[in-house]
């Protein structure tokens, strides 16, 4: 009679003994746990809670022998085969790791952590459809969970599936409106899928309370999807707001000065060359802008001096000599023109632009 009233007793203090453990009142914890296990050595539940309490104070051993003791107790326990999983996951064992989780998942199926863990196993042996097939099956079942559609939004996006990773981050959504790391990747799909609108919404969207490093990267990927949407002149006040914290960066100068360039501001995409080039002497990219917005200032001779300057450079040279021919025929002197067009063919004779010289007119290389 004794013992049943101690075993009962014991069983009793489980809840606060839980309630310890997810306090971090680790000492506490540990103490009512012993006299759980002294009372009743077999009871499955406390040698969960001493295992979990293990492992968080880094002893995977011992953790190890009290998840498998509560098994032998209670073979149908899914905490302790996901516990074990957990265990054997940490230790790469990925194959073992999935099977343990499978079970606590066979046991528990509408538990979200053995499903998240059972596929994320399945990833790492490279099984991503059979992870597919299980978070869909989930899915089925618990249409109404944020963090299932987020973990499957996330796998398909993986698995190059980026429609319908949009079409889940955007549930999701309707599930916790407010979720700034599932705005960002639903932004990042749209700029996968080149939907520049949708993706420029879903920016300005975070840039609103957004700051530092985060609100930078914001700027810069909003200033991109405006250059890719052809709205040129969004794009320069974008990165006009970046150069303020980036005053120093060469790049944001000749971004902004390109963007510049495309909204048909010539002088402004200069004066972002020039800028640039004084924080970054010899800068090929810089010296190009300047050249083409020479060019449309038709300021051909001007224009000749700067491509001068790249004529050399692997990746820009054949894009120099193209310009200077396209200045040299400006100022009618033809022959220069060809000879020029003819460096540039010597440098990059499968070009698509330069095969199409006396048909481009007037437009820039990126038009």
């Amino acid at each position: 009679m004794h013992d049943r009233w101690e075993k009962t007793s014991a069983k009793a203090k489980i809840p606060l003994g839980r309630e310890f453990l997810n306090n971090g009142r680790n000492k506490d914890a540990r103490k009512v746990l012993q006299k759980c296990l002294d009372a009743d050595s077999e009871m499955p539940e406390a040698h969960i809670l001493m295992g979990r309490l293990e492992v968080k104070e880094g002893r995977i051993a011992k953790a190890q022998g009290h998840f498998e003791t509560a098994l032998q107790s209670d073979d149908t326990s899914d905490e302790a085969y996901y516990w074990l999983g957990v265990i054997t996951e940490r230790q790469e064992e990925y194959q073992n790791a999935a099977d343990l989780y499978a079970k606590a998942y066979e046991i528990q199926p509408d538990e979200i952590k053995y499903i998240r863990s059972c596929a994320g196993m399945y990833v790492a042996l490279g099984e991503d459809d059979r992870a597919m097939e299980l978070l869909t099956s989930a899915n089925s079942r618990l249409a109404s969970s944020f963090e299932l559609k987020v973990v499957t939004a996330d796998l398909a996006q993986r698995m190059g599936d980026t429609i319908r990773a949009i079409d889940l981050y955007r549930e999701a959504l309707m599930i916790e409106p407010r979720d700034t790391d599932v705005i960002a990747a639903l932004g990042y799909c749209y700029i996968e899928e080149k939907e520049w609108q949708s993706a420029s919404q879903i920016f300005e969207q975070l840039l609103d309370d957004s700051n530092g490093a985060s609100r930078q990267a914001y700027l810069n990927l909003l200033a991109m999807c405006s250059v890719n949407s052809g709205n040129y002149g969004k794009a320069v006040k974008y990165y006009d707001e970046l150069s303020v914290e980036r005053r120093d960066d060469p790049v944001v100068w000749l971004k902004m000065g390109q963007a510049a360039l495309g909204a048909k501001a010539a002088n402004r995409a200069i004066e972002c060359a020039d800028r640039a080039l004084r924080m970054k002497p010899g800068y090929a990219e810089a010296y190009a802008l300047k050249g083409c917005a020479l060019y449309v200032k038709k300021r051909y001779e001007e224009s000749i001096r700067v491509f001068k300057n790249i004529r050399r450079d692997k990746s820009l040279g054949a894009l120099a000599w193209m310009m200077t021919g396209r200045c040299y025929e400006k100022l009618s002197i033809f022959e220069k023109a060809e000879k020029a067009y003819d460096m540039a063919r010597e440098l990059n004779p499968d070009s698509k632009l330069l095969s199409s010289i006396g048909d481009s007119g007037d437009s820039l290389p990126w038009q």
